[in-house]
């Protein structure tokens, strides 16, 4: 087993003590240091989108804002598809539930999927989901909207949790960390297309690909059903995960440059360029062990 140098090390990685740092955040850990920092990442990010300060006006009128763009685009049908399932309280009571309980179920079986499975892409894909939070947290607060199920009457949505049930016993209101008002983006729609990008490559079976692509489509009608989020909310979700993506990629270019630039005589030059450790998600302990000539080998 290889020891990791110390920074006082001169075997050290070089770098600054932010990169270092930096690359200790995005870097690979024990399982549990994982379930530690995704836990408190989310955490916090829900301390945050809780504690932002909500507009009495301005959710409505972005509301309104983007029902006047859906109507131009001819995609404002949100309120006739959940009149459309209203009649079936049974339906509307597993949609609640589904809306409630999914979202927070499914991604971190994702996650532990890509550790078991693909180390390399669970480093990626964790990564992505850090960036995607970031930029949620942009969107609902310089853009704070009021969902389909808070608007007047006049508009046709029914707030199905508050009046026919499945989680409408839970008063979203009073809940810790809630915004009623961070609509926009969907986080139902970006983590549920997260978890397809995310495991549809490691996937052997054809019936689990067929599963996690319906998981969005179907994730899309739940949220319209129970009138919490707009389709532009979704579209929202998925640029929110492409941003998520592409920041990602970002973050690899930059480390191979870096990488890269160190020179022929450096450290860095000498490691592979691509896929470093961090990116390919190995722990020390893949790295290699020492033979008899002092070097590392496979």
């Amino acid at each position: 087993m290889v020891t990791p140098a110390s920074p006082e090390s001169p075997e050290a990685p070089p770098g600054s003590l932010a990169t270092r740092w930096w690359r200790a955040l995005l870097g690979p850990r024990l399982w549990w240091q994982e379930a530690i920092v995704i836990f408190s990442a989310y955490k916090l990010f829900g301390y945050f989108r809780g504690n932002i300060a909500e507009p009495e006006v301005t959710p409505f009128d972005h509301a309104y804002q983007l029902i006047r763009v859906q109507e131009a685009l001819g995609i404002n049908v949100e309120a006739a598809v959940q009149q459309w399932f209203l009649p079936s309280h049974l339906i509307i009571q597993f949609f609640d539930i589904y809306y409630g309980t999914v979202h927070f179920v499914i991604p971190p079986v994702v996650l532990f999927l890509l550790w078991r499975r693909d180390r390399a892409r669970y480093t990626k894909m964790r990564n992505a989901a850090g960036f995607m939070l970031v930029l949620a947290f942009a969107g609902f607060a310089l853009w704070p909207l009021a969902p389909p199920r808070l608007l007047p009457p006049s508009y046709g949505f029914v707030d199905t949790a508050a009046t026919i049930g499945g989680m409408g016993a839970l008063d979203r209101g009073n809940l810790p960390d809630d915004n009623a008002v961070a609509a926009m983006p969907s986080l139902h729609i970006g983590w549920s297309a997260w978890c397809t990008v995310a495991l549809l490559p490691v996937l052997r079976r054809r019936w689990s690909k067929v599963l996690i692509v319906c998981y969005p489509v179907f994730t899309l009608l739940a949220v319209v059903v129970t009138a919490n989020h707009y389709l532009l909310d979704g579209v929202g979700g998925l640029a929110v995960l492409g941003g998520g993506l592409g920041l990602e990629e970002l973050r690899q270019w930059i480390s191979r440059r870096r990488r890269r630039a160190a020179g022929p005589g450096g450290r860095a030059a000498q490691e592979p360029v691509s896929p470093s450790p961090d990116e390919a998600g190995l722990e020390p302990e893949h790295l290699g062990v020492p033979g008899v000539d002092g070097r590392l080998h496979p």
